[in-house]
């Protein structure tokens, strides 16, 4: 029922674009994180599967980036994945992003396919 709130709390323009996806199932290595809700959804429109975050204190302006970098240089950056939405309702910053499938760097860890040097190399260039 929250959600169904917070929803209605957005404007029409803000409400429409976030019905255009329907929610499949929260992502399990999020559990736990009290700040930040990441499901999988899928466009009714076409069929194709997105991230959505839900996030309660972040940096809206870091978001609105990603999408401006996108727009002005028209080219992604690599390794991020596409930002296609960014809708506020004030309380909650709500993206819909691109799904890569691939492992997360977590399994990635956990299975100890690469060395410590080499996992943190990779958490370097991610943090960069």
């Amino acid at each position: 029922m929250v959600r169904y709130k917070t929803l209605k709390q957005l404007n029409s323009v803000e409400d429409l674009e976030l019905s255009f996806y329907e929610e499949i199932s929260e992502i399990p290595e999020n559990e736990g994180d009290l700040a930040t809700t990441v499901s999988y959804v899928k466009d009714k429109r076409d069929g194709k599967l997105y991230i959505k975050k839900e996030l309660l204190s972040t940096d809206k302006a870091v978001y609105q980036e990603l999408l401006r970098y996108e727009e002005i240089n028209e080219k992604k950056l690599p390794g991020v994945p596409k930002l296609l939405t960014i809708t506020d309702d004030g309380n909650k910053l709500y993206t819909i992003e691109e799904f890569i499938n691939c492992p997360t760097l977590h399994s990635v860890m956990e299975s100890q396919a690469v060395t410590a040097e080499e996992l943190i190399a990779i958490f370097r260039e991610v943090c960069i």
